[in-house]
């Protein structure tokens, strides 16, 4: 069962994991950056996802964006904008923002990822993603793709 909610809200339910994904595009806003999981992790391993991760307690969602996207690649967020929230069953929210990096040619993947791609939109059937994320940047391209011409 997936919800979708309309708004970032700072509340943390403890009862509920929250997460964040960031849907980063390339300055020429053609291309969204990838991560391959590291084939160790317990979750998914060797497959493709976006950057994110869990919010930490007493973290909002945006600060939770900033701090796993220098963490996973390095690199600071430049601009961003709120996508979506789902809750997937009972137990897990997750919400998407979009936008780019200050500095797309620095990426450097940390421990938990064996490598990173900039992957042409078209592309993305290509892979194997983790999460259904193939979706969700599916779901964001038909929702506003037209903001990226």
């Amino acid at each position: 069962m997936v919800k979708e909610s309309s708004e970032v809200s700072d509340v943390v339910d403890t009862k509920v994991w929250n997460a964040m994904s960031f849907i980063c595009f390339n300055s020429e806003k053609d291309k969204v950056l990838i991560l391959k999981r590291a084939d160790d992790d317990e979750s998914e391993p060797g497959k493709w996802c976006l950057p994110g991760g869990g919010v930490e307690a007493g973290e909002s969602f945006e600060d939770c964006l900033f701090r796993e996207v220098l963490e996973e690649t390095h690199c600071e967020v430049a601009e961003y904008d709120f996508f979506k929230s789902i809750v997937v069953g009972t137990r897990l929210r997750v919400v998407y923002f979009f936008g780019s990096v200050v500095d797309e040619l620095g990426v450097k993947v940390n421990y938990e990822h064996s490598e990173f791609a900039w992957i042409k939109f078209e592309d993305i059937k290509n892979y194997d993603f983790a999460y259904n994320q193939d979706k969700i940047i599916n779901e964001f391209l038909e929702a506003v793709g037209e903001i990226l011409d």
